[in-house]
């Protein structure tokens, strides 16, 4: 068996013993040699497209006698059944007499083997080769492949190093995460994890140290500073303020217990916040107070400049049967406007059941006058989406449709990136049929944990963020663009902003808003670097139309605190964006509500306020799905998780 090593130096060995040297001399017979090894669909190529790719500026005939030449000079450096031959027109290696290393860390990589996968990655694909001649095409394969590989180390990096610091094996979580920053040293959050990583070590002079390596490299790279939020952090930092481990803090509703839940299940199981270091850096963020044994966490007054109105909820109480429970799931409204649609989800996260796309329910009765039940609705039979949890699911009420997409499959991996279509959402007159959607072309990558919105006239979902169940990484934007009015098929395409004036940090269960007539798109909150986030960005022309997309962050009067997992309603009508609970920080769950107002009319002029709501009122959570009611007549939030128990309650704000 032939070993082929393409991360790091480029070797080929056989039992432990370097064979050839060939590679480091011709680089364009190694370079053929690794892509008909790594590059995807993994099996036979066309003779034709390796020729072009390997010979670009040969005609046909020419590229493939080349190509048959250097086909011939591997033989004779290694075996001669080294390389497969399916007709004249398709070659391939033999994957039973060699053994790649990138491919043996995209299969640890898939199978959960996160050491394996490090251990694996010595350095950067065909690190040093230079192929000559080669053509602009193989050059970008090059280069996205180094990419691809480089981003699956640190998502393994990330994912070994927060499962470290689970085992309370702070040592190795630090050295997985200075690891990480080797690679990438620019890399803010990265360098913001590896801050919280030594701060939760009680070592405060290396997390600062490591705070000023990381300003000095990007103002040497980038010519910035760094984010106000790491910035904030390591203020707190230089005060030395005290982050008792076990401190007390307020629970959300009224009530104080030690810090030391395990950690949300909405969360990726290989990525979930830094417990201990979250436990520091939350402490240190809410000043926790310890007194003689006894606690008092100091409750915080509104923001300045925030203002306070009155509002009531009032709690829907259906007859009859009702859906359990369930994590991450999603409920949206039907096109009534007056009944609510739940589905998917984990009933129980400890014994992994995920909720199947046939328990689909439906509440109506929102909108008073007429009794609350809830209905489970029959579905057509055919095919249905892979049950799953933490997806995107947006309404095209206009149609009576629902659109999903992505999601996890497991607990977290898999992640998918499939899209499908439920027509006859409300049940009403025809039973409910999904549909799988026909993407030409390349999917957006696999991803869960973010929000996504639908621009009906435009008829383009648009996606932003969240994590691909094994590290939070992503920052992109994607866009949709379905072929006609049947949303049957459509082409995804990413979206490449103008960055003049800032990009929003990687993050994930953010809230996301949409202005359809000026095509922006609204983030707000969500976790960076496993911390709760305050940001508020736009990104002008969404859709992709239009115009050129753009993000910039926005400032309004009277801010609420950082928060992940709020749910949240537009009401374009009156230009109001509501938001309710959510995590404060990685221990405490709210049960606020707030509203933003001005943000479509002028955003130089938009301003938050706090919600005052006498009891009965919701419980904290996190997750909610939130919906705004028919004519503006109120939002109704459904379900989440309080405590790592699932919800299925629904209120309404009036």
């Amino acid at each position: 068996m032939i070993h082929l090593a393409l991360l790091g130096n480029v070797e080929l060995t056989s039992d432990g013993h370097v064979i050839s040297d060939a590679p480091l001399r011709r680089s364009k017979r190694v370079a053929l040699l690794a892509y008909l090894a790594v590059a995807k669909p993994r099996g036979f190529h066309r003779r034709d497209k390796v020729a072009a790719l390997f010979w670009p500026e040969l005609p046909t005939d020419r590229a493939r006698a080349a190509l048959r030449t250097t086909l011939s000079r591997l033989r004779e450096d290694h075996d001669a059944e080294l390389l497969l031959g399916r007709g004249s027109e398709d070659i391939a290696v033999d994957a039973t007499k060699l053994e790649c290393d990138v491919v043996q860390f995209d299969d640890a990589l898939d199978a959960g083997r996160l050491d394996d996968a490090v251990h694996l990655y010595r350095g950067p694909f065909l690190d040093g080769i230079h192929v000559e001649g080669a053509g602009e095409e193989l050059e970008s394969w090059l280069a996205a492949e180094r990419a691809r590989l480089r981003e699956g180390y640190l998502r393994a990096l990330g994912a070994v190093s927060a499962e470290a610091e689970s085992r309370g094996d702070l040592v190795s979580a630090v050295a997985a995460a200075h690891r990480a920053l080797d690679s990438a040293p620019a890399d803010e959050i990265i360098g913001r994890r590896l801050i919280v990583l030594l701060a939760a070590a009680g070592n405060n002079g290396a997390a600062l140290g490591a705070y000023d390596d990381l300003a000095r490299r990007l103002e040497r790279e980038f010519g910035v500073a760094p984010a106000p939020e790491t910035q904030r952090l390591v203020a707190r930092l230089r005060e030395r303020r005290p982050a008792p481990v076990d401190a007390f803090v307020n629970s959300g509703d009224g009530t104080s217990e030690r810090a030391s839940p395990p950690a949300s299940p909405l969360l990726p199981t290989m990525a979930t916040p830094l417990r201990r270091a979250a436990y520091v850096i939350a402490a240190v963020v809410l000043t926790v107070v310890v007194v003689g044994g006894g606690a008092w966490a100091i409750s915080r007054p509104s923001p300045a400049g925030a203002s306070v109105t009155a509002a009531e909820w009032q709690p829907v109480t259906p007859i009859g049967n009702s859906p359990a429970g369930s994590y991450g799931a999603r409920a949206v409204l039907d096109s009534t406007g007056d009944a609510l649609l739940a589905f998917g989800g984990v009933i129980d996260v400890q014994a992994k059941r995920l909720v199947p796309f046939d328990s689909y329910w439906r509440l109506r009765g929102l909108h008073g006058g007429t009794a609350a039940s809830w209905r489970r609705l029959d579905l057509q039979s055919g095919p249905h989406p892979t049950p799953r949890w933490i997806f995107g699911a947006s309404s095209d009420a206009e149609h009576d449709r629902v659109i999903l997409h992505g999601g996890a499959l497991g607990f977290t991996s898999p992640c998918a990136n499939d899209t499908w279509v439920l027509e006859h959402a409300s049940g009403i007159g025809q039973q409910p049929a999904w549909r799988q959607v026909h993407v030409r072309g390349a999917a957006a990558p696999a991803r869960a944990s973010f929000d996504q919105v639908w621009d009906a006239g435009r008829r383009r979902l648009i996606v932003f963020a969240g994590h691909d169940c094994v590290y939070p990484s992503y920052h992109d934007t994607w866009v949709l663009a379905f072929d006609d009015s049947t949303l049957a098929s459509g082409a995804w395409s990413l979206l490449v902003p103008d960055s003049s004036s800032g990009l929003p940090l990687q993050r994930d269960d953010y809230v996301a808003a949409y202005d359809s007539a000026a095509s922006r798109l609204f983030i707000f909150g969500g976790r960076a670097s496993g911390l709760p986030t305050g940001e508020l960005w736009a990104l002008d022309h969404a859709s992709g139309i239009g115009g050129v997309p753009a993000w910039h962050q926005v400032q309004c009067a009277g801010s609420p605190p950082a928060m992940s997992h709020p749910g949240a309603a537009m009401d374009a009508a009156r230009d109001t964006w509501t938001m309710f609970g959510g995590l404060v920080s990685s221990l405490q769950m709210s049960r606020a509500t707030w509203r933003l107002h001005g943000l479509l009319r002028d955003v130089t002029h938009c301003r938050w306020e706090q919600v005052e709501a006498p009891d009965p009122s919701p419980a904290a959570r996190s997750a909610a799905s939130a919906a705004l009611l028919a004519g503006s007549r109120g939002m109704v939030i459904f379900g989440g998780e309080f405590r790592n128990t699932p919800l299925s309650d629904a209120w309404v704000l009036r």
